[in-house]
This record gives structure tokens, sequence and C-alpha cells, in this order.
């Protein structure tokens, strides 16, 4: 087939991707990822809403072929096209573990090493106000994973571990059994404290 995009037609592959049919969907999926970078981007940027449904799409198989299509449109943007940046990182959460570290680790590649360079990157690529339930979670994952490579995180953060902290077991049945005039007044919490000025050296 010489030119999918002319012989099948545009509205016949838009058609497809609106179903839910797992075994008409990827091989279209599969089809569009290879015309997308023979075609002008305003080709082919309708079927985008679409394709961005069917990242909820329940089989896997049919989830994998559609990042495929969303690493082609990403690698292809140049600038970067926000829309895309936001697919790659929905997919970076995907339910999937497999999956998911699959799209994180495409990600990666294509980011600077630098912490701060990515955060940027982060920020300025990847956010949007609809983005948020998938780009906290990732951005913060990421903060978390670059703490491991900090030349004190293996130390320990308490001097004694709390395993070996001799704890004094308190017995409730004598505290339940205690006169009310003999528990702490919690309205007089506080009230003993004075507030003073905090002075920063």
């Amino acid at each position: 087939m010489e030119d999918p995009w002319k012989e099948i037609g545009f509205k016949t592959i838009e058609s497809v991707l609106k179903g839910s049919n797992s075994a008409e969907l990827c091989p279209v999926l599969s089809l569009v990822k290879d015309l997308i970078p023979r075609l002008e981007i305003n080709e082919w940027k309708p079927l985008w809403p679409t394709l961005i449904r069917l990242s909820r799409h329940e089989n896997i198989e049919c989830r994998s072929r559609l990042y495929e299509v969303f690493k082609k449109a990403f690698d292809l943007s140049d600038p970067r096209d926000p829309e895309f940046a936001q697919a790659i990182l929905r997919a970076c959460t995907d339910e999937d573990k497999e999956l998911a570290v699959k799209m994180q680790n495409f990600l990666a590649e294509k980011l600077p090493n630098s912490t701060m360079d990515r955060l940027l990157v982060y920020v300025t690529d990847f956010y949007a106000p609809g983005s948020e339930d998938y780009f906290l979670p990732y951005s913060l994952h990421f903060l978390l994973e670059r703490t491991t490579h900090s030349q004190i995180y293996r130390e320990s953060i308490f001097d004694q571990p709390l395993d070996d902290i001799p704890f004094q077991l308190l017995d409730l049945t004598s505290l339940s059994s205690q006169s009310l005039s003999q528990r702490p007044s919690w309205n007089n919490f506080g009230r003993s404290f004075s507030y003073g000025s905090i002075q920063v050296n």
C-alpha cells in the first residue's frame, strides 16, 4: 500500500480509533505510528483527542501500541508540543507497571541528566492544570528517586534505631480509672508557655 493515508482515508482510521475492539485498534494504531512521520502534523493532529481517549482502554496491548504513537509524536515535535509531552507523562503512570517503566525509561533518555535542568523541563513542557493527576505523582517520584544519588542517602537518620530503644509499657487500665480531677486539663494546655519572638542569627 503506497499511501495508506489516502487509500484508507482519515475518516476510516478515525472511525476505527473511536471504537473499542482491540483486535481492530491494535493494527490501526501501528499503522498510525508508521504514517505520522510521512505526514504534516496538521494532517494527523485532528486524531489526537481520539488517541488520548484510548489511554484509558482496558487492553494492555492496545495501550502499548498507543504509547508507541505517543513516542513517535513526541520525537517528531520540534519545538516540543505540550500536548505530546503531557501524553507521555500520562503514560508514565500507567496502571500496568511494565508499561509504566518502559515509558519512564523512554522519557529519562530524552531529558537532561541534571536534576535542576530536568525539573525545569517538567515544569515548562509537561505541566498543565489538566495534567496534575499524573504530573504531581511522577514529579514526586522523580525527586524521591534523586535522593538515592545523594552521598548521605545511606547514612542513618537517627543515632539509635527505634528497635534498640527500650519503651515503657503504659497501663491503660489504671489510667482509665483515674478520677477526672486527677487527669490533666486540656483547657489549660499552652497557658504556661510564653510566646516570644524568634531570632534568626
